[in-house]
């Protein structure tokens, strides 16, 4: 158990004192990434950026509510469509033949590239890969938690009253 706590620490203290070193061509991604992500999904999010560089954009289709774009990868004959909801700030890859709230695959990456966007958008952001993952969770339990006075009455009066009724 102590050594699972030293683990625990030593990731908290990595994450928050680690300066980042970027190393792929979208900087700004990257660097909102390290602010955001805690170290295993930085790495995954890091390698689906460097993945980004082979896609190039075939088509795109401006509808009112929404993009498709059309990627090809360099030396493949098929292409990859991802749809961008606008209003909803909401992406549905099809690289992925199931829908999973995950890191942002390599085409995520690129639609945020042909927007020009300099942050990772924050429908794309899960709050379980975040620094802020664990206080967050330990917030929500706060705030969802039973008045101690209710457990004080579970407690001490249902085996009373078990007692009462044998």
């Amino acid at each position: 158990m102590s050594r699972l706590r030293n683990n625990e620490l030593k990731d908290d203290f990595d994450c928050n004192n680690e300066h980042p070193i970027l190393m792929t061509h979208l900087i700004q991604l990257e660097k909102h990434a390290f602010e955001v992500f805690t170290r295993n999904p930085i790495d995954v999010a890091r390698d689906e950026n460097k993945l980004e560089v082979s896609l190039s954009i075939s088509n795109c289709v401006h509808d009112t509510t929404c993009e498709t774009y059309t990627f090809k990868k360099f030396g493949r004959q098929y292409n990859i469509d991802v749809m961008y909801k606008c209003p909803e700030q909401k992406f549905k890859c099809y690289c992925k033949l199931f829908d999973t709230p995950d890191i942002p695959c390599c085409h995520y990456f690129g639609v945020m590239k042909s927007r020009n966007l300099h942050q990772i958008i924050g429908t794309l952001i899960m709050p379980r890969w975040t620094m802020n993952a664990k206080y967050d969770s330990v917030m929500e339990m706060e705030k969802n938690s039973t008045p101690s006075y209710i457990i004080q009455i579970a407690r001490y009066e249902v085996p009373f009253t078990t007692n009462l009724l044998h």
